[in-house]
């Protein structure tokens, strides 16, 4: 799609850089879902199912972002898991930087619920 991004954003003449995006340390899962029940349920399920597996998770450094298209499904997941949000109304910088060291230090707190509005300049390592 860079052709439709150079046109669409106008550019002349941009300088493209490109560089590896696999990332080893971080592992994908996904899942199709069909029957009863919400996403967000199923989601929530998913998290209760795999976290306790050691074989997938290593505690003491792995982390859970489930991202929403909107912050009504995310507070839907907050309610359900009991986890931390972040969505662009959580606060000033310094609130977000705060959500953000609590989960990361929290090693009983696997999961985070956000919009893109985490998605940003975060960089850690180890979220799954």
């Amino acid at each position: 799609m860079q052709e439709q991004f150079i046109e669409h954003n106008k550019l002349v003449n941009p300088k493209i850089i490109r560089e590896l995006t696999n990332r080893l340390n971080i592992k994908y899962m996904v899942s199709r879902e069909t029957g009863p029940g919400t996403l967000i349920e199923k989601a929530a399920n998913l998290i209760r199912a795999y976290w306790p597996r050691k074989e997938i998770f290593d505690y003491s450094q792995n982390k859970i972002i489930l991202y929403c298209r909107i912050r009504d499904e995310v507070a839907l997941l907050v309610n359900t898991l009991g986890c931390p949000l972040y969505t662009s109304e959580s606060g000033l910088d310094e609130e977000k930087a705060a959500i953000l060291s609590g989960w990361l230090s929290n090693p009983d707190q696997p999961a985070i619920a956000a919009t893109s509005a985490l998605g940003i300049g975060f960089n850690y390592p180890h979220v799954r």
